[in-house]
């Protein structure tokens, strides 16, 4: 995000927030006032036109608004690992740490590769670089 991008935006919520202020203020001492004097008829209208003010208000930004492009579905990736955990709960681990992470056949033995880890994965697992497997 750019600066003046970054500029707007806040620029817009601020304005957004004074204007949510505002109706507020103004629905609770003008719109009163006006049910018990006037009518309740005049009070509905002049909320409706508040809400579409409102609603005008949040549509000038649309322009200001980051779509983001549907990728992942966060949910999906948790229960998976949630699926994959309840599958091996009952798996004993290997006595040796530097097992937990080979696969048995002849291709991973000489390639060496581990599977990709998370930059916080050292919270969850220890580091693979931190161990001496030889």
């Amino acid at each position: 995000m750019t600066p003046k991008e970054s500029k707007n935006i806040a620029s817009y919520f601020n304005w957004y927030l004074f204007s949510i202020t505002v109706g507020s203020c103004i629905g609770v001492t003008v719109v009163v006032c006006v049910s018990f004097n006037v009518g309740r008829d005049k009070c509905f209208i002049i909320s409706m036109g508040c809400a579409f003010a409102g609603l005008f208000v949040v549509l000038l930004g649309m322009p200001f608004y980051r779509v983001r492009v549907p990728g992942k579905i966060a949910l999906l990736s948790v229960l998976r690992v949630l699926v994959v955990t309840a599958k091996n709960w009952a798996v004993a681990l290997p006595q040796d740490s530097c097992e937990l992470y080979e696969i048995n056949d002849v291709e991973s033995v000489t390639q060496r590769t581990h599977p990709p880890q998370l930059p916080n994965s050292r919270l969850v697992l220890k580091d693979i670089s931190d161990t001496t497997c030889g």
